[in-house]
């Protein structure tokens, strides 16, 4: 009696959805529709007009009574929500901070943005009508852009403030605020240097030394005894000069607190101090948790059962500790990473590794990056960080922005893996940022 296959009819609330049964060789016939006892039409064709307020599936029934028989059928209609669009912009906990003169590339992330429309809006003036929005001020100071978005469902409209500033000059930083190293050994110090123009000149001093002790953007600090060495690097680029300073524990021979194999030892890694994988489809799947501290302990229940972990996209990483100080023996392994590499496909990754240089039990000493096969390429690019952004609704891509210029979106595979967010559950800030060397972009 339906066209419908299924006998399904769908429809958004506060839509109608017009139904024309297919009758035929009926003689004088009457025609009943029903719906939870009541009729509620006698005519061949029905519309159904939806309640803004209540979704669901509704059972309707069709008769015809006719002079030389009646059959009767049913359909149902199922209400659903309206998706007007969500938007998420990425925004880092900073804010977004631009050079006057710059350009900004303002990528949204838009979720139900099949045929919409969009429409940029900066000081009462439509500026744009592209999904993106190419931003360039020279005047400092606070900018709002207004995006609104509109499809068949609905509109949306989200502000985003910008801030323009004076170019900053350079700046030098380190990673780590106190580095460890034991006594007879070199710590090499490296300099996160931004907003250089590459002609830069560098001053190494420690304190209560008077003497320059190195003018490269490197620095190998061999300390002469234990103790606390505060070490700063000056740099110079025409009229900016900026500094950054940091502590060095040089600790007792290496050695010194080394954790011998029992007969009970374990020959995997019983501890995780610390698991922050970029986003990803697997991220939320094996176990859930709202803290770090919440998740590690479930993450290394899951190692001890000797599965396996993701670690998302780019940067995202795991810290293990074990039960005994690991030898290193040369020509030999002396441990092993496993990974699921398959025939086609492998996930390269960076391993470092730290002594507990201070008899602390804590990963809080020197990380050292073993070489791996990318190391000297042309190509690699060493410092590589990528922020990622935690999208505004559920179920929607996660974008990220790079240290070099570029942008993209880990993309959600809702008919693979349907988990609400593929950022991870237990990070609470809206942006945060993964570093390490990459091969390539």
């Amino acid at each position: 009696m339906f066209d419908e296959s299924t006998g399904i009819c769908m429809v958004k609330a506060g839509n109608a959805v017009t139904i024309t049964p297919t009758v035929t060789d009926a003689i004088d016939p009457v025609y009943t529709w029903k719906h939870e006892g009541e009729i509620v039409s006698t005519e061949l064709i029905y519309t159904y007009q939806s309640r803004q307020d209540r979704t669901g599936s509704f059972i309707h029934h069709f008769r015809v009574d006719a002079s030389n028989g009646s059959v009767q059928d049913s359909v149902r209609i199922d209400v659903v929500e309206k998706t007007p669009p969500v938007i998420s912009f990425p925004v880092p906990e900073e804010g977004i901070i631009i050079i006057s003169g710059e350009r900004y590339l303002v990528e949204p992330n838009v979720k139900f943005a099949e045929g919409a429309t969009y429409e940029w809006v900066q000081n009462k003036e439509v500026v744009g009508t592209e999904e993106n929005y190419w931003f360039e001020r020279v005047d400092v100071g606070f900018h709002t852009l207004i995006l609104t978005v509109t499809n068949e469902d609905g509109k949306t409209s989200e502000t985003l403030q910008l801030e323009v500033i004076e170019h900053p000059g350079l700046t030098v930083s380190f990673e780590q605020e106190v580095y460890t190293v034991p006594i007879g050994r070199s710590l090499l110090l490296t300099p996160l240097i931004t907003y250089s123009t590459g002609d830069t000149s560098f001053e190494w001093l420690v304190e209560d030394l008077n003497q320059l002790l190195g003018a490269e953007s490197e620095f190998l600090f061999t300390p002469a005894e234990e103790g606390h060495y505060r070490i700063t690097v000056k740099a110079t680029e025409g009229k900016d000069i900026t500094e950054a300073s940091v502590i060095v524990h040089c600790t007792a021979a290496e050695g010194t607190y080394r954790r011998p194999v029992k007969s009970n030892s374990s020959q995997y890694s019983t501890v995780v101090y610390e698991f922050l994988p970029a986003p990803g489809q697997f991220v939320n799947e094996a176990f859930t948790g709202t803290t770090m501290e919440e998740v590690c302990p479930k993450v290394q229940a899951r190692l001890d059962k000797m599965g396996y972990v993701s670690l998302g996209a780019f940067g995202g990483y795991i810290i293990v500790g074990f039960d005994h100080s690991i030898a290193n023996v040369e020509g030999e392994y002396d441990f092993a990473v496993y990974g699921n590499a398959f025939s086609g496909s492998s996930e390269p990754g960076i391993v470092w590794v730290m002594q507990d240089e201070n008899g602390n039990g804590l990963p809080d000493d020197t990380w050292y990056e073993l070489k791996g096969s990318e190391t000297d390429k042309p190509k690699t690019i060493r410092n590589y960080a990528v922020t990622y952004y935690k999208p505004a609704g559920i179920q929607m891509s996660v974008q990220w922005r790079d240290n070099q210029g570029q942008s993209g979106k880990v993309n959600y595979f809702g008919s693979f893996h349907p988990a609400p967010y593929y950022y991870p559950n237990w990070v609470s800030t809206q942006s945060y940022t993964l570093r390490g060397d990459t091969s390539g972009i």
